[in-house]
């Protein structure tokens, strides 16, 4: 099987399996070595909770389809770009998530961080890239997916 993260210039090749099973992707993913941000400090623990409750948050609201919700997950100028995108998938919205593994962190800064997580469909298993960036009294939020 082969994984290609979209969007950036990493590509991992898995050759069998899939989450879950023989050639785990999310091992692979989790074995890489994460403990420090790329600045070289140790990660912040609030900062990862934080940025996981996003993720959780903008899943459970695609789930509910709730566009309205679905659109406080975003930073402001990219939050029409993903509500416009996600209400033309109709009811199929709700579907989506269930597809979604959880993310990993590629790297961690103070304001920004980029993490990973794999879909599901049926042409196999495809890896995304996230972008959180911590915005002025509001917290995390996703500029890009």
């Amino acid at each position: 099987m082969k994984l290609v993260l979209v969007g950036v210039s990493i590509f991992l090749l898995v050759s069998a399996g899939t989450r879950g099973g023989g050639g785990d992707l999310d091992a692979s993913i989790d074995s890489m070595d994460l403990s420090r941000n790329s600045a070289g400090g140790a990660r912040n623990e609030a900062d990862i909770a934080a940025i996981d409750k996003v993720w959780r948050g903008l899943k459970q609201a695609l789930e509910s389809n709730d566009l309205t919700r679905v659109g406080q997950f975003f930073t402001e100028s990219s939050r029409s770009r993903y509500v416009t995108l996600y209400s033309y998938l109709g009811s199929r919205m709700a579907d989506v998530p269930s597809t979604w593994s959880s993310i990993t962190a590629i790297e961690l800064t103070e304001n920004m961080a980029m993490y990973a997580y794999v879909q599901d469909d049926p042409a196999g298993e495809h890896m995304y890239r996230v972008v959180f960036v911590r915005v002025p009294n509001k917290g995390w939020r996703i500029q890009e997916m």
